[in-house]
Order: C-alpha cells, then sequence, then structure tokens
C-alpha cells in the first residue's frame, strides 16, 4: 500500500508540472523589438592642398568623450551629446588630441598647422568645408562661416579642406561611406526575444513502471499444492487443508 501512495503522489506532481509548463508556453510569445537609438555617424573627410588625408585614428580616449572617432573616416555622437541643437564638429575637434579646425587654421595631428593664405603649390589656400545631407545626395552645400560650427546629424557627409578657393571637395571616398551605413545598421539591428522550448523539462518525474514489484508477489502460502488422497487418487487441496486429510 505504502509503494502505491508513493507512485499515485509522485504521478499526481508530474501530471501537475506538466500542466503548468503548458500554460507557460501557451502565454509565451517570440518578440522583435528594435532598441532605442544610441548614437549617430558621420563620415568625414579631410582633403589638404588636393590631397585626401588618412581617416583618422580611432580617440585614445574613446571611452571618455560622447563624439569621436573608431577609426575608419567615421564620427560616432552618443546619445549624451544629442540635445536640441545637436552636437557640432567643433566638439569633435575638441576631444581629438593634435587636430586644429577654425575659420582661418586647420591641422591634423602631427602634422602642419595651415593658415589662410599658406601655398598650395604657388596658390594661396584656406579653409573651406562641404556637406551632403545623407549618403545618396550627389550636391553638397559649401559651408561659409567657421566650419567647427557645422551641427552634426545621422548619416551626414562632411568634407573639410585646406584648398586654393574654387577648389571643389569630393565626398567621402566610398568606404568611409560604406563604414558609416555599416556602423548605423549595427546600432539599429533588432533584438529578438525566442519563446521557451516546447519541450517538458527533463526533470518531471516519468510514470510508474508497468512491472509489479516482488514485494508485492502472492504469498507462496496461497499456491496450491497436491496431497495424496486415501484411495489412491490425487486430490487437489491447499496447504491450510492438509490436517484434515484422512
Amino acid at each position: 500500500m505504502g509503494w502505491y501512495m508513493a507512485m499515485a503522489v509522485i504521478t499526481a506532481l508530474g501530471l501537475a508540472l506538466v500542466v503548468y509548463s503548458k500554460s507557460e508556453l501557451a502565454t509565451a510569445t517570440t518578440t522583435t523589438t528594435a532598441p532605442a537609438k544610441h548614437a549617430w555617424f558621420v563620415a568625414l573627410s579631410v582633403d589638404i592642398c588636393g590631397t585626401v588625408q588618412p581617416p583618422l585614428a580611432p580617440n585614445a580616449n574613446y571611452g571618455a568623450v560622447p563624439v569621436h572617432t573608431q577609426g575608419s573616416g567615421v564620427i560616432r555622437v552618443e546619445t549624451s551629446a544629442q540635445g536640441k541643437s545637436g552636437p557640432t564638429l567643433g566638439s569633435f575637434v575638441l576631444h581629438y588630441p593634435g587636430m586644429v579646425l577654425h575659420s582661418n587654421e586647420l591641422q591634423m595631428p602631427h602634422g602642419k598647422l595651415w593658415v589662410n593664405g599658406d601655398k598650395c603649390g604657388n596658390k594661396a589656400g584656406s579653409v573651406q568645408a562641404t556637406t551632403w545631407h545623407d549618403p545618396v545626395a550627389l550636391n553638397g552645400t559649401t559651408v561659409s562661416g567657421d566650419p567647427s560650427s557645422i551641427e552634426l546629424h545621422n548619416l551626414q557627409l562632411i568634407t573639410i579642406g585646406f584648398v586654393p578657393s574654387g577648389t571643389h571637395l569630393a565626398r567621402p571616398a566610398r568606404s568611409v561611406i560604406t563604414a558609416m551605413q555599416n556602423a548605423n545598421l549595427q546600432a539599429e539591428a533588432p533584438t529578438t526575444t525566442a519563446a521557451p522550448s516546447s519541450a517538458p523539462p527533463s526533470s518531471l518525474p516519468t510514470a510508474p513502471s508497468s512491472v509489479t514489484p516482488s514485494s508485492v508477489t502472492p504469498s507462496s502460502s496461497t499456491v496450491p499444492v497436491t496431497i495424496p488422497s486415501s484411495s489412491g487418487a490425487p486430490a487437489k487441496g491447499t496447504s491450510g487443508s492438509a490436517g484434515s486429510t484422512g
């Protein structure tokens, strides 16, 4: 009786766990959500006297400033730097060691300080800048005044240069634009929450075996035995009636 009661309790517990598991699966769903935008990305190119400069190396103070570059010519603007008016190109230059940008001077890290009037070949040069609103815009906008005041926005293209007056500043290289677009796609990648597996937990108890344990095998005292009768013919009886046979 104790063994049967134990099996009944285990079976009831197992069924209860299965029912609970199925109810959880019924309410679980797979959701795909777009994360909050944490950064903008801007493509930057620098032209000095007709020579496009290599992309700036990643900021040495990368984690400490909200407007920085990870390399490949891409400026990253963290959410913390995005106010109503937006961060400016000057805020990037300010935190990039060795770089100078004003309306009358331009310097790349470890490079020469170019001041308006310095010669590019035999022509006087000056600081200039052109912007493009997005990667598909072909016609840029020439910036008047201090290029450090250019407000940054997502997927913008900027080329600054020290070149003779009337020089056409080209868009950033295709490799730089591609790097900017890839960075933006990674920042916007959705996250997927998968529903739990429909398989029941491996720890659920199983139903008791159908094999009857030896502990409940009928007693040997109930097994029929054959006792010879007085007439010599075999007679059937039980061990309990042997004493009355005569």
